[in-house]
């Protein structure tokens, strides 16, 4: 996830062991703040998925106060809201 060219990768493993702050780690690291347009997009396939890795992105991109994190989620009205 971290190579100079990088790759797909697909990893399975128990809840808990971490999958998630890998890839948003992977993610963060590539993110130029000098560049001021998306440079990330996270896909989630439910609703819950999205929020919750949302705001794992949110707690782990504090401490890089130069990038801004927004997800947007589909809501019970089937409209997409963003979140910021």
């Amino acid at each position: 996830m971290f190579q100079n060219r990088p790759e797909n990768i697909i990893a399975q493993s128990q809840s808990g062991t971490g999958k998630t702050a890998a890839f948003v780690l992977a993610m963060l690291s590539r993110v130029d703040p000098k560049q001021n347009s998306p440079q990330v997009i996270c896909l989630s396939p439910t609703y819950e998925l999205a929020l919750q890795t949302g705001e794992v992105i949110k707690q782990m991109a504090r401490f890089c106060p130069e990038i801004t994190v927004q997800f947007a989620v589909r809501g019970v009205d089937g409209e997409f809201h963003q979140i910021s």
